[in-house]
């Protein structure tokens, strides 16, 4: 069936009338640069594409059946959103619309979902990059070079707005809404506003459920970040309270390992716990109401290095072998979970339970 959705989905893909030769595992990469030389690749996918010692290469494609992507030259950070979205079955299969109009990003993502599990080999995402090439530098109005150190939560917030383009269906697996209620000490008067997030934006903490904590605390607004009250017409203290007001079947959070010192982009290079088994979200589907809903960890994108200068790679959840898998561009390792919870984590991919 999956197959099936994917020829149909690419049944308008010039790309499609020659699948084998978008997919050669020993396509030129001199084709993705216009026949120049190949830029080197991220400065350090060489140490860490080495195997670690203590963990064994997944080579037993009969248990674990799982490709990775060839690095085209600092293409890390689209390998590794690939792979993260690669975890969501129901993301791929729906993203589909009847009235047409498919998208050639989601007719490539589509297609390079539908091979990790198929191939025993790197799979070549070069029609991904070009569509993503494609629409960036059309968006931006300036030519996207996709060989350069890019921000992977960027890129990905991209992608999934594509995808919500192509279908009303993907909307409703990936967006949340926040609910953020102002309130006045003075008068006690309230100001509410909802915003919908593809991407929910976490305080760093030593562990996820300190980050909620964190997220979900009143915050007092005060001195400089007193808030202007209409009925008092003035700037007034308030409390500040952000809630859920709706959730996705699909989370994704964002870490913010970066923040400004100065003129620099410094990095928190902290240790993260990640939550093993789920994670409770409370909705407040009315006033008064609120719901508990869980969500399980699927994958995470990983960031080490600078934020000009660094490596991503993925870890994601492989549920037919009930294993975590490091994939890391074309190299894919089975991990233990207790490596998920590291120093590196960037972006996370939950579902609902």
């Amino acid at each position: 069936m999956e197959s099936s959705f994917c020829i149909w989905l690419a049944r308008d893909s010039k790309t499609w009338s020659n699948p084998d030769n978008i997919f050669d595992d020993k396509v030129d990469q001199e084709i993705m640069n216009n026949g120049k030389k190949s830029p080197p690749k991220d400065i350090t996918s060489k140490t860490i594409n080495e195997q670690p010692k203590n963990q064994k290469s997944v080579k037993n494609r009969s248990k674990v059946n799982h490709a990775g992507f060839v690095n085209k030259g600092n293409t890390c950070y689209v390998n590794s959103i690939l792979q993260a979205l690669s975890t969501i079955p129901s993301f791929c299969c729906q993203e589909s619309s009847e009235s047409g109009g498919i998208s050639p990003l989601a007719s490539a993502l589509s297609l390079n979902l539908s091979l990790l599990k198929k191939r025993s080999m790197p799979i070549d995402p070069s029609n991904f990059l070009v569509a993503l090439q494609s629409i960036i530098s059309k968006n931006r109005g300036t030519n996207f070079n996709i060989n350069t150190q890019q921000d992977a939560q960027e890129i990905l917030e991209i992608v999934l707005e594509e995808i919500k383009g192509t279908s009303v269906i993907a909307d409703n697996i990936i967006s949340s809404s926040l609910s953020t209620t102002i309130t006045c000490k003075n008068c006690f008067s309230e100001s509410k506003t909802e915003t919908k997030y593809n991407i929910i934006q976490l305080p760093l903490s030593n562990s996820i459920q300190a980050s909620f904590q964190s997220f979900f605390s009143p915050e007092n607004l005060i001195g400089e970040n007193r808030w202007f009250c209409t009925l008092c017409d003035s700037l007034q203290e308030s409390f500040k309270v952000t809630e859920f007001s709706n959730c996705g079947s699909v989370i994704i959070f964002h870490l913010l390992r970066f923040f400004n010192f100065g003129a620099k982009l410094i990095k928190d290079n902290r240790k993260v716990s990640l939550f093993k088994d789920t994670l409770t979200i409370p909705v407040q589907v009315d006033q008064g109401v609120t719901i508990n809903r869980s969500f399980k960890l699927k994958a995470t994108i990983n960031h080490s290095g600078t934020f000009n200068a660094g490596h991503y790679w993925a870890f994601i959840k492989h549920e037919a072998a009930n294993s975590w898998l490091k994939c890391n561009d074309s190299s894919i390792l089975e991990v233990p979970f207790c490596d998920l919870s590291n120093d590196s984590s960037y972006i996370l991919v939950s579902s609902s339970c």
